[in-house]
């Protein structure tokens, strides 16, 4: 997969809103999701929520590499406006040369790339391993045991019920009730807080924080927890 700095796919554009809005828009850094060790942004809570529905829909084909590039078998970046969706498919070009290859014969282009991509996976690809950073208590509990779900629901910090829980990136939820938790587990990425449930003021200072679970905040449909006041 095509991966910037901090696995940021399609340097940070919605994958979805190529087949919505028909052009490159630019994700909101809060409005993520991962796939297959990639970070994508969105530009909606709504677009974030049909990849995480059905990701091989909206996911650029060739890893989000230059289709041309792949039709002759090299990796190449990509300019994201530069791009068409075939047969829903999302293709991406590195540049107008590349664009104008493809208007040309993008039947041939891809049918060779189709052929090539196989063997550049094999030769290029590496296994996916995902650090995961989560604050957790004694090694396990994540938001000191406060449900994450309530903060949406509730708009309020609500602890969690041991009954119910969820594990997610190895750190243990609870919610205040059985519907919280299903809710979780339907859409786990939507609502684990923000920089692994650190605070977030120190995350943009570079530094570890704990977090006072009633200090929060709801920003572009991210959860963000805070140190104090």
């Amino acid at each position: 997969v095509n991966k910037g700095v901090g696995r940021l796919a399609l340097q940070g554009h919605d994958p979805v809103a190529y087949f919505t809005q028909k052009k490159a828009v630019s994700g909101k850094p809060l409005c993520t999701a991962v796939h297959e060790d990639a970070v994508y942004r969105f530009f909606s809570f709504e677009n974030r929520d049909k990849f995480m529905a059905e990701p091989a829909k909206y996911v650029p084909v060739y890893g989000g590499y230059c289709a041309y590039g792949a039709s002759r078998s090299v990796l190449k970046p990509i300019t994201p406006t530069l791009f068409e969706v075939v047969d829903d498919k999302l293709y991406f070009l590195q540049n107008k040369e590349a664009m104008d290859h493809w208007k040309l014969d993008w039947r041939r282009i891809r049918y060779k790339a189709n052929a090539n991509w196989p063997g550049m996976v094999s030769r290029h690809g590496e296994p996916v391993q995902t650090k995961v950073l989560v604050n957790k208590m004694e090694g396990v509990l994540a938001i000191q045991g406060y449900d994450p779900v309530a903060y949406f629901t509730f708009k309020r910090a609500e602890e969690g019920d041991p009954s119910y829980t969820a594990t997610f990136e190895d750190a243990i939820y609870q919610f205040a009730t059985a519907a919280h938790r299903d809710q979780f587990l339907r859409y786990p990425q939507k609502y684990v807080p923000a920089f692994g449930g650190y605070c977030t003021y120190a995350a943009s200072l570079n530094v570890l924080k704990d977090i006072t679970p009633s200090c929060f905040d709801i920003l572009d449909g991210r959860l963000v927890l805070f140190h104090n006041e």
